[in-house]
């Protein structure tokens, strides 16, 4: 918990601010999730005595915040999921940094310094002294960042230099402010993560709904503390048909790598939905669930794996293309999407041979999408899971080792090295 120091008040002016209200501003954008109706602070996080008539000094981020209680200096971000709400440490993809503040200063004497990443030769300082508290911090750095902010009270007739050398009357912290990469992972069950894991007695069970990161590292840590990356931002989310079940798949594998290579974090979501076909997806990305996950997440780079379960419904060659080109097209224009951040593998190997055969006729139509929307490299994943059967678990979904190959084979297409559809 930050330390939060006491400021100097004449009792003169107690009066006068009986009537002062919490000035909030929140930030444009901001999800229900992280709304704030009250600005109380927790027990102890503010020192007895010297108040603002009655009210204990209090300031607090609103954009972005602290959400879980077990973490009161962590930055959150808040996701929707099908299964309930889920936290993680805070990241975005922008170099524009947004900061809204509220506090129980009056309005008129109030001065709020904030810091980005106080302490370091890189710090950087914005001083509001009127409302709306908020700023925006531009060109921020990709990496992990903190954010400071102090408030200051002068007493009336006080000079603010000469006021601003006393100690601050309250003061917030947050740490995890990240910029980096989110990736969507965008596709049927074998992006869910259905197949078979490397199980033991009990583990399966652990895998429920985790609300954040400290629940899915209490329950995985003695197990399998490989299912959530050191950051704490990807752990196995729930699935779209499972849950609230959750699976590992290869999400966490492949945010751990790239975020090796990178030097910076990188979140991947686990877009998989079970049984979905290049037509059902065309029609989930237009939904408002996709919406508002892509609104808070914005992510920078899109991974497409479908075309295992249209064989199922008997889709044409071109009925395929024109669906995955619909998708495409909803990535870029409701999303805003980069054409070479959209990577659209080839399908993945269904082992019957009806649905094979289907498929085979899919994968020149991948390599002409790729070419005419000039999209970014990606796997071939129907020639890697035809060539290796020891890593599929059954008809058409991967074993353990099968979803490890897959967080390689996006790896390495995400590097530029990318497979065509044919062989």
């Amino acid at each position: 918990m930050p330390l939060l120091r006491q400021g100097v008040l004449s009792r003169v002016h107690l009066e006068a601010m009986v009537s002062t209200a919490l000035v909030v501003a929140l930030g444009a954008g901001l999800s229900s999730a992280h709304a704030a109706t009250s600005f109380e602070p927790p027990p102890g996080a503010l020192p007895d005595g010297g108040d603002f008539a009655g009210l204990r000094p209090m300031l607090k981020f609103v954009v972005p915040q602290a959400a879980v209680a077990d973490a009161p200096t962590t930055a959150t971000l808040a996701i929707d999921g099908p299964a309930g709400t889920f936290f993680i440490p805070y990241i975005q993809t922008s170099a524009d940094l947004p900061v809204t503040l509220a506090h129980n200063g009056p309005a008129g004497r109030s001065i709020v310094d904030v810091i980005l990443d106080a302490g370091t030769p890189q710090a950087r300082s914005v001083r509001l002294t009127a409302p709306p508290w908020r700023t925006t911090f531009q060109a921020v750095s990709f990496g992990e960042h903190t954010l400071t902010a102090r408030l200051y009270v002068p007493e009336e007739g006080i000079p603010a230099e000469i006021a601003l050398q006393a100690p601050p009357a309250a003061q917030a912290h947050l740490e995890q402010v990240a910029r980096g990469d989110v990736i969507a992972a965008l596709g049927d069950s074998t992006t869910e993560g259905l197949g078979e894991g490397p199980w033991q007695a009990g583990h399966q069970e652990l895998l429920g709904f985790f609300p954040d990161w400290l629940t899915a590292r209490r329950g995985l840590q003695a197990a399998r503390p490989d299912w959530i990356s050191s950051d704490g931002r990807n752990f196995p989310q729930a699935g779209l048909t499972m849950h609230p079940a959750s699976r590992p798949s290869f999400t966490i594998e492949l945010a751990r790598q790239l975020a090796a290579k990178r030097g910076h974090p990188v979140l991947v979501l686990n877009d998989g939905w079970s049984g979905t076909t290049s037509d059902g997806y065309m029609r989930i990305s237009t939904s408002v669930y996709f919406a508002r996950q892509m609104a808070v997440t914005s992510p920078n780079a899109w991974l497409i794996n479908l075309g295992a379960n249209d064989p199922l419904v008997n889709r044409s060659p071109a009925e395929y293309a024109e669906r995955l080109q619909s998708l495409v097209d909803n990535l870029e224009k409701l999303y805003g999407a980069l054409a070479q951040a959209i990577h659209v593998a080839c399908p993945i190997f269904a082992t019957q041979p009806a649905r094979n055969q289907a498929e085979a006729q899919y994968l020149p139509e991948v390599d002409r999408l790729r070419v005419r929307a000039n999209l970014g490299p990606a796997p071939n994943f129907f020639a890697f899971y035809r060539d290796h059967p020891e890593t599929v678990a059954d008809a058409v979904h991967p074993n353990f080792a099968g979803y490890s190959a897959m967080a390689q084979l996006w790896g390495a297409a995400l590097a530029g090295q990318g497979q065509g559809c044919g062989g």
